[in-house]
């Protein structure tokens, strides 16, 4: 087992398949002691530029890797950034549920459904009338639903929970699906296109979409996709509306506070 870029990847049976996964600090002990100061990264570069066909057998999961980071949040986070990341705090939130909230008041929205709802503090920020929130991290669901828990306007479930159990949920049919920071987060094409498919399947009237839109790769679980492109090609009966560029576009110098995203508000013809 190795890290490269805070990723671990082990050797599973035979060789035949790696499988990388966020790196989980609260278990690895002397491995990230030893392993991860940098030299393991450039060992590890350098063994994939001379084995090509070794790259290409990583794979990595997205549910592992958000399971992992909410729960090890604590060993992770710090000034007062949570484990959604620095967009979903401070002045990045605040814009972001400026627009939101903007939206949902001036197109009289009722219903809210969110693909990728995080750990809530964006949410905090937000006025919608009635609320549900997917994630694939069963322990973020069950964090929201005791932060919440005084709040009868809002609902949280597993996405596959969701899924296979429509007919026990408060709605399935939004006037607004919500993706927002999410998109980037979807290495796999399978699952991103599943994602995306579902965001404009469960709403009737509009879809919002907070992400980069350009195809280029960025680091072990961002992938940038220039998403309208996908969705022009498989996506029928929406059209884009309106994008509005983000008030703190990215400076590579000050990550932590910008950001590569901006919003795409599409609407069901």
């Amino acid at each position: 087992m190795a890290v490269l870029n805070d990723v671990k990847i082990n050797i599973v049976e035979h060789n035949a398949k790696m499988h990388k996964s966020f790196i989980d600090f609260a278990r690895t002990g002397a491995l990230w002691v030893e392993n991860a100061k940098g030299r393991n990264d450039i060992y590890l570069s350098n063994l994939f530029k001379h084995y090509p066909l070794l790259r290409e057998k990583i794979t990595f999961n997205v549910q592992e890797y958000w399971e992992i980071r909410y729960k090890s949040f604590k060993t992770l986070g710090g000034g007062g950034i949570g484990a959604s990341g620095a967009g979903s705090y401070n002045h990045l939130a605040d814009f972001k549920a400026r627009v939101l909230n903007t939206f949902v008041q001036e197109h009289n929205i009722a219903r809210v459904l969110e693909w990728g709802c995080g750990d809530g503090n964006q949410l905090s920020l937000c006025a919608y009338p009635q609320y549900i929130g997917l994630d694939v991290s069963s322990f973020v669901i069950q964090r929201l639903r005791e932060k919440f828990r005084q709040d009868n306007t809002k609902a949280f479930y597993e996405v596959e929970y969701f899924l296979q159990n429509q007919a026990q949920m408060p709605f399935t049919s939004a006037d607004l699906s919500l993706s927002l920071d999410v998109i980037y987060h979807l290495i796999d094409d399978r699952i991103y296109a599943a994602y995306m498919r579902n965001l404009f399947a469960f709403s009737h009237q509009f879809v919002i979409i907070y992400a980069s839109n350009v195809d280029a790769p960025h680091t072990a679980h961002v992938r940038h996709r220039a998403f309208s492109k996908w969705i022009a090609a498989h996506i029928s009966g929406w059209e884009l509306i309106e994008s509005i560029p983000n008030a703190y576009p990215y400076d590579a110098q000050n990550p932590q506070n910008t950001s590569f995203a901006d919003f795409y508000i599409y609407k069901k013809i």
